[in-house]
């Protein structure tokens, strides 16, 4: 497989805020560092993971057009194809472990798209089984996450509809099933896996999957409800949908317990990822300025939460900033964190260096001066036949028959946030 590199100029801007830290009232400078990652000659991009050692991966439009995967390290973008780059593309998920290898998926000689790893440090492209089943459109599956065992976790069809979680370990994939108290056919997907091989996933009900058993993590005891990340500790993050059916809040469970981490009267906020340090990233729909809570003109801000309090991170943003950071998918143990977000009129990855001590004095969210962007498309929009599309799913298909609850309400990248109305409809 050839690689081709693409060198990207970075642009890097280093803001220096002043917080008053502590009943001292002593002053603190500390600068913030955000660097947009450039694509590989198109318009857009977007950053999908990051392991400790700031390598990223995302994906990108080409100069000739097509979305490519790329890995981002030490200020040099590579195109990453055939890898997730060909007929078939999904939008997210993709996982990098600390060693380089790349959780995505492929298309195979013989023109299916399967799971598969990526070695960084070979340029080798290992395909993955499946569970058997394939779409009409030739899909059978795709890799979300990798440890730094190799362990792997994502999903695959069993047959030309339905689809399982998996965990591949050792050449070998395992069918995570359903929850023992299933009943005729049920979907579920693997988000991610920490290095206990402990999985996170869902199946329209949040679910967290070790040594052999899928045990319900449903915040609240909520009807939908989606695990998204987990980190060595064993805690999870992601979202469920409210009681009343009209919002989806963000979660954290830690020990046992559930903590709502939510922004107001915002119809929906999603947590993807928690590093070891107990930092979440995800993003929360905000009203803009001079916005009325009758317009449901909601807009999507990237935001961090740690130590119960949420950040959004475009109040660490100073006056004058051309940045809107709309979404944070991934954060790392240094706190870097990685996402995407307009610039100049673009839809541009980012990675961005942050710290606890930054937020101290932040704005909460939707109290920022980034410029507006309403009315624009998340990145890669523009090219889909529907306003939305899946995660994890391929760009332009979508599933054979009906859609199911668990796969109608996972959307990434959203047109409009998932309002409910009260009656649950």
């Amino acid at each position: 497989m050839k690689l081709k590199l693409e060198v990207v100029r970075e642009k890097r801007w280093k803001l220096l805020l002043v917080f008053a830290l502590g009943f001292a009232c002593s002053n603190a400078s500390a600068a913030l560092e955000i660097t947009d990652l450039g694509t590989l000659g198109g318009e857009q991009s977007m950053a999908f993971a990051i392991n400790d050692a700031d390598q990223i991966v995302g994906l990108s439009w080409t100069s000739s057009g097509p979305n490519h995967s790329f890995l981002y390290g030490n200020g040099q973008m590579i195109d990453l194809y055939p890898l997730n780059s060909q007929g078939l593309v999904t939008v997210g998920p993709t996982g990098i472990n600390d060693f380089g290898q790349v959780a995505s998926g492929v298309v195979a000689a013989d023109g299916i798209y399967y799971p598969a790893i990526y070695d960084s440090r070979t340029g080798h492209i290992t395909t993955l089984a499946s569970l058997g089943g394939v779409t009409s459109y030739g899909f059978s599956g795709v890799a979300a996450s990798i440890n730094n065992f190799g362990q792997t976790v994502g999903y695959s069809y069993f047959d030309g509809v339905d689809r399982h979680a998996f965990v591949y370990d050792k050449g070998v994939m395992r069918d995570i099933g359903c929850f023992s108290s299933d009943t005729g056919t049920c979907n579920t997907y693997a988000f991610a896996i920490n290095d206990h091989g402990q999985v996170v996933g869902s199946s329209g009900r949040a679910f967290l999957y070790a040594n052999g058993r899928m045990t319900e993590i449903s915040p609240f005891g909520s009807s939908e409800s989606y695990a998204r990340g987990i980190n060595n500790g064993g805690q999870v993050v992601g979202e469920y949908l409210t009681a009343d059916h009209t919002a989806f809040h963000a979660f954290l469970y830690s020990g046992g317990t559930f903590t709502d981490i939510q922004n107001g009267n915002s119809p929906e906020t999603v947590a993807y990822a928690i590093n070891d340090r107990g930092q979440a990233v995800g993003t929360t729909w905000v009203l803009p300025e001079n916005s009325c809570l009758e317009c449901n003109d909601y807009e999507p801000h990237a935001f961090v939460y740690e130590n119960g309090a949420m950040t959004d991170l475009n109040s660490l943003l100073p006056f004058g900033s051309d940045w809107k950071l709309v979404q944070a998918f991934a954060i790392n143990n240094k706190g870097r964190i990685v996402g995407y977000g307009l610039t100049h009129g673009q839809f541009h990855a980012f990675v961005l260096s942050w710290s606890h001590s930054q937020s101290a004095r932040a704005a909460a969210p939707g109290q920022n001066r980034a410029p507006n962007v309403r009315g624009l498309a998340s990145p890669l929009l523009a090219r889909q036949k529907t306003s939305r599309f899946d995660f994890g799913f391929p760009m332009d298909k979508t599933a054979s028959g009906a859609r199911s609850s668990a796969e109608s309400s996972k959307f990434l990248f959203l047109s409009k946030p998932r309002t409910r109305q009260r009656d649950g409809r």
